[in-house]
């Protein structure tokens, strides 16, 4: 924070960072973070390729961090830190459904995680993503001796049937899901993928900040 002036991250799903390489929505992300101070900005759907530049998406004052979708076009996402936190550890990952992308900030003592879980993704492919963030994080522990980092996780998993993240609504969700399965009815992959999400969610304790849609349109 500079000063005493309030900062914001920024969470947006943009559904395509530069299309037809018009930097529009670049230059509108610019001017959020410039409007809320932010010390960081998390963008889902960043359509982005290795033939695109990190220059092309420059924002001053800021260093950007990608993890471009790999084995199918669109997915991907972006990270810009502002350029005065150093990140000590980076891991990008993309098994060509979900993409994330993992940093650690040691002067705050601070764990980033940017997430994209597509509508189309397997129990599997959500469930070797997850496993990859957790491998990140117990490995920055041991190899970096980071103890009790804040864990901050964004992005977009596309699960809007999850209730709200009191304990009683997602005792409802879990009990939902249990008697699918004791009655041997087909559970549909995308609510196992959401109990996963909760179940991460509980091993970290993180709480549910963001509650609205992410788009920018």
């Amino acid at each position: 924070v500079n000063g005493h002036v309030e900062a914001s991250a920024l969470v947006l799903n943009v559904q395509g960072l530069l299309p037809g390489s018009n930097r529009g929505k670049v230059l509108q992300i610019t001017d959020l973070a410039t409007e809320y101070n932010s010390p960081y900005i998390c963008i889902t759907e960043s359509h982005l390729t290795q033939n695109i530049l990190d220059a092309e998406i420059s924002i001053p004052g800021f260093v950007v961090y990608r993890s471009d979708r790999r084995y199918r076009s669109h997915g991907g996402v972006v990270t810009w830190l502002r350029n005065d936190l150093a990140v000590k550890r980076e891991h990008r990952f993309s098994n060509g459904a979900c993409d994330t992308l993992s940093l650690y900030i040691p002067s705050l003592n601070l764990i980033i995680i940017n997430f994209y879980r597509p509508p189309d993704t397997t129990l599997e492919e959500f469930s070797e993503a997850l496993e990859d963030v957790s491998d990140f994080m117990k490995h920055a522990e041991e190899q970096e001796g980071i103890a009790s980092p804040t864990i901050t996780m964004t992005g977009d998993f596309n699960f809007p049937f999850l209730p709200n993240w009191s304990e009683a609504s997602l005792k409802s969700f879990y009990s939902k899901v249990a008697n699918q399965e004791n009655n041997d009815k087909a559970v549909a992959h995308k609510r196992k993928q959401a109990a996963l999400l909760i179940k991460f969610s509980e091993k970290y304790f993180m709480d549910q900040y963001v509650k609205d849609g992410t788009c920018l349109n």
